[in-house]
């Protein structure tokens, strides 16, 4: 295969039907190997048909008991890949029918990460949108094919031997993607947006859904940050007591 998607799935079949139909409707969808990340195979392939995901190279499990993080869950679908390329899939993404060639595309030119613009799945609501300017802004619209810092969490292909060889750190890396993308640069890699690969993402639409995600995210993005840069003891207090100034600071960014 060209490409190997990864998709957590611990609810059965149903859970990822959308995100699959539209991986099956990809132009080089024969030279995708689609991976589910399953606490057990079973479960995790419960509800499917065969010709559900029929025309993939290959589609297969990988069982790791219980899912304790997303990080550990695509780590362990990023070693299992056969794939040069591997992708992160969400439940909740929809790629256009040309996504996956782009992305494999922009990676054969020398990006050692890819990631798509987005559109947004459920725009009815000022919630929706609230969601996905705040978690991706910087991937909602380009004309080209641009370098970036960072790129859209959960939604960015890699080439798959830049990620083995963060070792250990691959799990932790992969619970919140914009450390890893730092990281990819300190090693020299290059990192980019391909508005050629398209994914309509399906936000929270409800207020207090959308906050209480937010809340989670920023703990996540906190403790791994800190962990990641080996932030002693007075740094993490000092940024925790800082906490009220964040609203005014993604505000003005």
């Amino acid at each position: 295969p060209l490409l190997s998607v990864v998709v957590i799935n611990t609810a059965g079949f149903d859970h990822v039907r959308r995100t699959v139909h539209h991986l099956k409707g990809q132009t080089i969808r024969d030279r995708i190997e689609l991976l589910f990340v399953v606490p057990d195979e079973k479960a995790g392939t419960r509800g499917m048909a065969a010709d559900e995901v029929a025309g993939f190279a290959a589609v297969r499990a990988v069982e790791v008991g219980r899912v304790e993080s997303v990080g550990g869950a695509f780590a362990a679908g990023v070693r299992a890949a056969s794939g040069g390329v591997v992708a992160l899939g969400e439940e909740h993404g929809f790629w256009d029918p040309g996504c996956a060639a782009a992305l494999v595309a922009a990676v054969a030119d020398g990006y050692a990460a890819v990631c798509p613009v987005l559109t947004n799945a459920n725009p009815r609501t000022a919630a929706s949108w609230g969601n996905l300017t705040s978690s991706f802004a910087p991937f909602l619209a380009a004309d080209r094919r641009v370098e970036r810092d960072v790129l859209a969490a959960h939604q960015t292909a890699y080439r798959r031997d830049v990620l083995l060889a963060l070792g250990d750190a691959l799990e932790r890396g992969l619970d919140y993607e914009w450390n890893l993308h730092a990281e990819l640069r300190r090693r020299g890699e290059r990192l980019a947006v391909d508005p050629a690969a398209r994914i309509c993402h399906l936000q929270v639409s409800r207020h207090g859904a959308a906050a209480w995600a937010e809340f989670h995210a920023g703990r996540i993005y906190a403790a791994n940050r800190a962990a990641s840069n080996r932030w002693p003891a007075w740094k993490r207090v000092a940024f925790a007591a800082a906490t009220p100034l964040l609203p005014a600071v993604r505000g003005r960014r």
